[in-house]
């Protein structure tokens, strides 16, 4: 097994969690009221109009339809992984750690993965693009520990602007899993570890 080929199952398999990015949508109906076909009879005020009452029971129901397509939801949710998995891998080659131009790029890469998955742009990169900044402080942790941080880091950030907390912890995580750690002398270690058990 290559050195790549065993930071891959390391990453894979890690010991932090995966966070998948949420997946988000509305739908609404209305239903009238209407009453089945009858005698009715009025025993207070005797004068009311019902001509206006609705007795078409078939139609009064409008029933929602189907909300959520599970295959569909879990499409955006693989597209969103794998789009940030290979974008922050090729983030990673860029050697300027925290600078202005990854943290631009991070930013990109973490709104649009939120955006796949209808969780909105600025969650994924608020998270994202913070975690960026403030990736040189979790520098020396151990692998997992700094993508649980990561995943802490994003989901606070977008909280505190309105956002979705689930994908601004996804996207920050999987910068750190990707790009910041993928090549940490620690995770060939880890990875020996595991083989050997």
């Amino acid at each position: 097994m290559t050195e790549d080929e065993q930071n891959k199952v390391y990453n894979t398999i890690g010991l932090a969690p995966n966070i998948s990015m949420p997946v988000k949508g509305d739908a609404s109906s209305t239903t009238k009221p209407a009453v089945a076909a009858g005698t009715i009879d009025i025993r207070e005020n005797k004068s009311q109009d019902i001509s206006a009452l609705s007795r078409d029971t078939a139609n009064s129901l409008n029933e929602l339809g189907r909300i959520f397509d599970k295959a569909k939801i879990e499409e955006q949710q693989e597209l969103a992984a794998v789009f940030g998995e290979e974008a922050f891998r090729l983030a990673h080659n860029l050697k300027d750690d925290g600078s202005g131009r990854k943290i631009a790029i991070h930013i990109a890469i973490g709104g649009i993965m939120s955006a796949i998955t209808g969780a909105g742009f600025a969650s994924g990169a608020i998270g994202a693009g913070l975690n960026e900044a403030l990736i040189k402080n979790l520098k020396g942790l151990d692998p997992g520990t700094a993508q649980i941080v990561s995943g802490i880091i994003g989901a606070a950030a977008a909280k505190a602007i309105g956002g979705n907390a689930q994908a601004g912890a996804s996207a920050a995580a999987s910068g750190a899993k990707w790009n910041e750690y993928q090549k940490d002398p620690r995770i060939k270690e880890k990875l020996q570890e595991i083989l050997k058990k």
